[in-house]
């Protein structure tokens, strides 16, 4: 029965009808179209098995549907183009799309070349030059009021002409003065330089770069020396004839801005007057305003104030004294502020000012100058006490002594200055008295003056002068002129004074007149002074400026006006204008110093610290300057001033941590470090430090190597020694530097963990290797060199990687490794890869050591190496075992043997083996004789060989037979006589050479016997025979002058052994009668022994009085003198005897 055949979608047979295959499956017309067939994108219907199915981008069509879509012509086999999905013919589209030639607004046809320029175009023949009207092309043109021209026609047409050249300008022209130019030729008149795209300007109608302006005639700032332009709009500030730009019209001392702002001069320097110059150290606070002194009163001044305490007492000109008491209190916003409470006010009954008030604090009185009489007030009450009698009066000036000389608590020591009178009294002011002690006379009258113990500083008429009230001892300073200007006498310590000296300086004084500190420079006109430490203060016309004590610098300087008091009292410095009283508050030196550092003033800070000392506890201050130490090693680090920073961050113990921390990624990820806090600087890390410089960056890395380098080798790194190898190690691998090895070759904390990637990135295998090693990772240390050398990994840090790997195994003791990478250095060079056996050190300890003949199992198929060990085992270590003598002869005879049987073989290397064979044969006594005798008997060239095993077997004949007849060689005979007798006696040595004179006078050998090898042999070698041997061998027919030589030579051998044994002979008399001679005389005579004299022999003391007495007097042991005799007959035999067996 036939198969059935049926449609695979609808199962009817498809017997005697059409169908269509698809995926090997059949499927009837009507299924097949139903399920697989496309729809026409013209008329939607499908497209049957029996239509043309034309497709385009997925889209498809019928045959008579597939045409254009504007003439509906039919596109098949024809081409066609699309716009919008619709089908166009080339004619239509030509017409709807294509561009229009701009000249003659016909189509340009797609596929004809066409030009275009700003979206016109034209055909080729079209574009032409609006003047010669030849073709354009590819040609340079320029284009003008929508025509073309090429570039001839255009500069004959319409270009410039150049004013300078006189040449036409067709591109990039300068106008200047309204003429045109080329930029080539528009010139700075001055330099020569090409003007076009600069900032120029002109003078006299000509043009000038700004440089040369300024040169030539721009005036120059007064600060930096350059031209002042003033192009641009730019600004300048013109004073006194000078000029300075904008930016650098800076105050001298403190560089801040004066653009705006009031300034004074000194001498060619401009100072600022309104503020802070170099540091902020006081601020200026208000204590007692103008309404709480004189209420309605107008005409009220202040005359002089003093302070104790939260105490302050104001004297006016009206005569009053007034009091009020300072509360301190801080603001919202963290200032200090003061609240002046009045107690009481007290007129004191005369009409003139008050001139000065001293308090007395101990007794709770006020001394009070008025009208030139000292009164003396109660401090609470302001009411007058009784002075005893004793009255002040014409009194012009006063001072309290601030180092009393009299040790009483409750009395009060003062020194007044009388009217018109040279003299100064030295008074005490005690609780219900006041009394004279001594009155001084003086040169002048003193103006003003100091009291400090019994020291008195006064400032005459014309000069200052110290006195000592007590000693009357006076010294003179320097001349001053008080009429002119008043002076200042001011005591800042003890037995030390400031005063106001000429020129406008502020002198030091000790009691001995020397000035220990430098001046420092105020105004000529300053009013008074004060002494907060370490600042001196100064009250000007209009400002008060503050100077260091300790670099002499003017610091500060704060606006005042109308001020004219100034007293320092318990770290205050109190200022009062006529209406006012003010307080200098100090700032913390702690804030102080920051500020200096924040200005990034090192020095000052540095300075101010050290003086801060005497102030802050020491445990506290400890802390302070190291800190400071640190802060200010790190600004100089950040200004690439690294000499200084090192010396700053060892004297403030810096943790280098924070150092290393700047650099990213240098610190370990397992370290625990953290910044401190407060930071020590402003820097984030190296790149926020040098903003992307990396010159700079470069600088800072070299710097941190060599800062490491030495923390490490000191104690400094104790604690966080990984932290500071790690640092180093990745700084070594980044930068290349040489001594990285030097760091992984010796002890280190470098941690594996973070240093094998970084040394990985910067391909520093071999490092890498050596950090391994150092951990205990040989195999991964030894992986790593290996494929170095195997060209794996890139690193050229060693050439001789491969010998240093070798010589890494020979030293290895873990075997494992040894012999698992003994096979790769072998086949690279069995030359050097025996090295790993043969350098091995030899110890007493087994671990780590080969046994030999596994080395000599595991080198046989290497035979060169095996032949270099066995040379190792037998010439260098000596080895006495016959196996390796043996092995290693045979080794080498086959290598002759194999070299003689090659043709390539030279000379030059059959001649080198061969003599490594021939001296080894000589030399060594443990090899088997026969079996190399065996091994080279039959070859015909190595007779040599052979006669030194005959010789190792003691058959001399044979030996001398194969040397004279075979190898024909007289020398080699005699050299082979010399060697085998050279250990033995003299006359094993002359049977020797006689066997070979008859070998040599033998007539029965081939050739007869040799006569003349005979003489030579007999006239070198005369002392070796025994003459009366040889006249009896010699043939009768031998002539006497023929035997001259030998017998002139036996002769001489035989008279000098005669002389010598004569004066062997009598040198042994002469010994035996000094033997004799010394017996005889110490034969009477005491030996002394004791436990503490030991024996010449063997040094040990004497335990019994037996000895013996060696010449000299020298007592020995009776049994160590025997030994020595005993002893010195086996010495001589051991010496001479010498001799081998073989087998």
């Amino acid at each position: 029965m036939t198969e059935r055949y049926d449609c695979h979608y609808c199962k009817e047979s498809l017997f005697g009808k059409k169908y269509v295959l698809r995926d090997e499956n059949p499927y009837c017309v009507k299924c097949y179209e139903s399920l697989y067939s496309n729809t026409c994108e013209e008329c939607k219907k499908p497209i049957g098995c029996d239509s043309r199915d034309l497709s385009y981008k997925d889209r498809h069509w019928h045959d008579d549907c597939f045409h254009c879509f504007k003439c509906h012509r039919s596109l098949v086999d024809k081409p066609f183009s699309t716009k919008d999905e619709q089908l166009l013919c080339t004619e239509c589209y030509s017409n709807e799309y294509s561009s229009k030639c701009f000249e003659c607004k016909k189509t340009i046809m797609p596929g004809s070349r066409k030009m275009e320029h700003k979206g016109n175009s034209w055909h080729e023949t079209c574009f032409t030059c609006q003047r010669c009207q030849q073709p354009i092309g590819t040609k340079s043109f320029i284009p003008k009021d929508n025509s073309n021209y090429c570039v001839a026609c255009y500069e004959k047409q319409f270009a410039l002409q150049c004013v300078h050249c006189k040449k036409p300008i067709t591109t990039g022209g300068v106008t200047y003065h309204d003429q045109p130019w080329h930029k080539d030729c528009f010139l700075c008149t001055g330099c020569k330089q090409q003007l076009s795209g600069q900032r120029f300007t002109s003078r006299d109608d000509f043009a000038y770069c700004l440089n040369c302006f300024c040169n030539l005639y721009a005036k120059k700032c007064a600060a930096c020396t350059t031209p002042i332009s003033g192009l641009g709009g730019s600004k300048y500030i013109s004073f006194e004839e000078r000029q300075w730009h904008n930016d650098c019209f800076n105050c001298k001392k403190c560089l801040v801005s004066l653009v705006g702002r009031g300034f004074l001069t000194e001498r060619d320097d401009i100072l600022y007057v309104g503020g802070i110059m170099s540091v902020k150290a006081f601020e200026l606070v208000p204590a007692v305003e103008r309404e709480r002194v004189m209420g309605e009163k107008v005409r009220i001044n202040i005359e002089c104030i003093e302070c104790c305490g939260k105490h302050l007492y104001l004297g006016t000109n009206d005569c009053f004294i007034h009091h009020f008491l300072l509360e301190e209190h801080t603001t919202a916003k963290g200032k200090l502020a003061y609240n002046a409470q009045k107690l009481l006010h007290k007129y004191l009954g005369l009409k003139k000012p008050v001139a000065e008030l001293k308090a007395a604090s101990a007794l709770e009185r006020l001394i009070v100058l008025c009208d030139s009489n000292i009164t003396v007030v109660d401090m609470v009450t302001l009411e007058p006490v009784p002075t005893g009698g004793t009255k002040l009066k014409g009194v012009t000036a006063f001072c309290i002594n601030e180092n009393p000389v009299t040790g009483d608590a409750f009395c009060v020591e003062m020194a007044v200055v009388l009217a018109r009178r040279r003299a100064v009294q030295i008074c005490t002011v005690h609780e219900d008295r006041v009394q004279m002690l001594k009155e001084v006379t003086t040169p002048e009258q003193p103006c003003a003056l100091s009291l400090d113990g019994y020291n008195i500083c006064l400032a005459l008429s014309t000069q200052y002068m110290i006195l000592n009230y007590s000693t009357g001892a006076s010294q003179d300073l320097f001349p001053y002129n008080c009429e002119e200007r008043k002076p200042i006498v001011k005591r800042i310590g003890r037995e030390e004074f400031l005063l106001a000296a000429p020129g406008g300086l502020g002198m030091f004084a000790n009691a001995e007149g020397i000035s220990q500190r430098a001046p420092v420079s105020w105004s000529e006109s300053v009013i008074a002074a004060a002494v907060c430490f370490p600042y001196v203060v100064a009250l000007d016309e209009g400002f008060v400026t503050v100077h260091s004590m300790l670099d002499q610098q003017l610091k500060q300087t704060l606006s005042f006006r109308d001020g004219h008091l100034l007293q320092d009292f318990e770290g205050k410095v109190v200022l009062a204008s006529s209406k006012a009283v003010y307080i200098l508050v100090p700032l913390p030196l702690e804030r102080q110093i920051q500020d200096l550092l924040a200005s990034h003033r090192v020095e000052e800070a540095l300075t101010l610290t050290e003086a801060a000392q005497r102030n802050i506890p020491k445990e506290k201050y400890q802390i302070l300057h190291k800190r400071i130490l640190q802060q200010a090693g790190f600004i100089q680090f950040g200004q690439l001033q690294f000499l200084e920073a090192k010396e700053h961050f060892r004297k403030g113990q810096l943790d280098v941590r924070e150092l290393i921390s700047l650099y990213p990624r240098l610190l370990p990820a397992s370290s625990s470090f953290t910044r401190c806090h407060p930071p020590l600087h402003e820097f984030a890390d190296l790149n926020h430090l040098t903003q992307g410089d990396q010159e700079k960056v470069q600088r800072f890395k070299r710097f941190l190597i060599t800062y490491l380098h030495e923390v490490r080798s000191s104690d400094g790194a104790n604690g966080f020694r990984e932290d500071v190898d790690t640092a180093l190690l990745k700084l070594y691998a980044e930068t290349g530097h040489e001594s990285l090895l030097d760091l992984l070759a010796s002890e280190n904390a470098c941690l594996l963990a973070d240093s094998a990637p970084w040394l990985e990135k910067h391909h520093k295998y071999f490092a890498l290797g050596l950090l391994y090693h150092y951990n205990g990772q040989d195999s991964a240390a030894l992986q790593m060199w290996v494929k170095i050398v195997n060209g794996d990994l890139q690193d050229s840090t060693r050439p001789d990687l491969f010998e240093y790997v070798v010589d890494f195994l020979s030293f290895c003791s873990n075997l494992d490794l040894v012999w698992r990478h003994a096979d790769w250095a072998l086949q690279k060079d069995q030359k050097i890869g025996v090295q790993i056996f043969t350098k091995r050190p030899t110890s007493d300890e087994k671990t780590g050591q080969l046994n030999p003949d596994d080395v000599i199992t595991y080198l046989q198929k290497h035979s060169q190496g095996l032949l270099l060990y066995l040379e190792h085992l037998v010439l260098e270590k000596r080895l006495q075992k016959e196996k390796y003598h043996t092995h290693l002869a045979v080794l080498y005879a086959d290598r002759v043997l194999g070299l003689m049987s090659r043709p390539s073989a030279t000379d030059d290397q059959l001649s080198a083996a061969r003599q490594k064979l021939q001296r080894l044969l000589k030399e060594s006594n443990l090899y088997r004789v026969q079996l190399l005798l065996g091994k080279i008997q039959d070859s015909g060239l190595l007779l040599l060989e052979r006669a030194t095993l005959h010789g190792k077997l003691e058959e001399h004949d044979k030996a001398l037979h194969i040397l004279v007849h075979q190898l024909k060689d007289s020398s080699a005979a005699e050299e082979y006589c010399s060697w085998a007798s050279a250990s033995q006696d003299q006359s094993y040595r002359q049977n020797l050479f006689h066997q070979l004179l008859s070998v040599y006078l033998d007539p029965d050998v081939p050739g007869g016997a040799q006569t003349v090898a005979a003489v030579d042999l007999l006239n070198r070698n005369a002392e070796v025979f025994d003459a009366v041997r040889v006249l009896k061998l010699l043939p009768e027919e031998w002539s006497l002058p023929l035997l001259r030589p030998f017998l002139c030579g036996a002769l001489r051998a035989s008279v000098h052994a005669r002389c010598t044994s004569q004066v062997a002979l009598g040198l042994a008399r002469a010994q035996n009668l000094q033997l004799q001679h010394d017996r005889l005389k110490y034969r009477g005579g005491p030996i002394l022994v004791s436990e503490k004299k030991g024996c010449q022999l063997c040094h040990n003391t004497f335990s019994e009085p037996d000895c013996a007495c060696l010449p000299g007097g020298t007592p020995v042991h009776l049994h160590c003198v025997a030994k020595k005799a005993w002893n010195l007959p086996v010495e001589r035999q051991h010496e001479n005897a010498h001799r081998s067996n073989h087998t």
